[in-house]
């Protein structure tokens, strides 16, 4: 089996994000900033990541938020979506809908987390079975070009990579940011050969206004990135300017 580029990308930013609400397996609804962030790593993506090269698939969360991002950054890359449930946040069972309390630290093991007891929130062990899921499916893909795009959740993404890197889960915090892309190499038996984060930073109403790389994945760390030359990127929309 060839080599994989596994591109992970969270979904843009939503109403609930921006009021503090826990999603979980919730749809969500992207806000106008949400969308620019989803148009900006979809031109980013095509432009300086696959460089004028091709993915095989884009696959998003059946989730509204993750869905409706992917289908702009799809267009972007000449790609039909498919969705794929296994890719949903974590189920935060009776805490959806509620806003974030003190103390919330979805890092926590299961046993350890007493917020979480008793409110039917999505085990490490459920988490752990999906992700193994989502990467065995993706290795049995037959592949062209050898690359796969992936639009999901913050948590969700984060237990993917724990689960390439044979990390325990809670013990490695990867954050993924809106705008935050995680290029993954996967060798021909599915360990992680290479990876690296791109993250773009925006304004106030959305507008890409600069591009950093970091030659690993981002462990809330603010170093470590270096500015790429922006005159690199295509600027074909007045309104996304990387």
């Amino acid at each position: 089996m060839a080599e994989i580029e596994l591109i992970l990308i969270r979904h843009g930013l939503t109403e609930e994000n921006a009021m503090g609400i826990i999603q979980g397996h919730m749809p969500g609804t992207l806000t106008k900033v949400g969308r620019k962030h989803a148009e900006a790593v979809g031109m980013f993506l095509a432009d300086y990541i696959l460089q004028g090269s091709k993915a095989d698939f884009i696959f998003s969360s059946d989730l509204a938020r993750s869905r409706d991002s992917a289908e702009i950054i799809a267009k972007q890359l000449g790609l039909s979506l498919i969705q794929e449930p296994l890719l949903r946040e974590r189920s935060y069972g009776e805490m959806q809908g509620t806003h974030f309390p003190e103390g919330f630290d979805d890092d926590l093991a299961d046993t350890d987390n007493v917020l979480f007891q008793g409110k039917k929130v999505e085990s490490f062990q459920s988490l752990r079975q999906r992700a193994n899921a989502v990467i065995e499916k993706i290795r049995a893909l037959k592949l062209v070009h050898g690359k796969v795009v992936a639009v999901g959740h913050a948590n969700m993404n984060n237990f993917i990579l724990n689960y390439l890197f044979g990390n325990d889960f809670g013990k490695i915090s990867f954050k993924q940011r809106h705008g935050d892309i995680f290029r993954i190499i996967l060798d021909a038996k599915g360990r992680v050969k290479h990876a690296e984060t791109y993250r773009i930073r925006f304004d106030s109403e959305g507008n890409a206004v600069e591009v950093k790389k970091q030659e690993k994945l981002s462990k809330n760390s603010q170093t470590d990135f270096q500015a790429i030359d922006p005159s690199t990127l295509r600027k074909t929309k007045e309104e996304v300017k990387v």
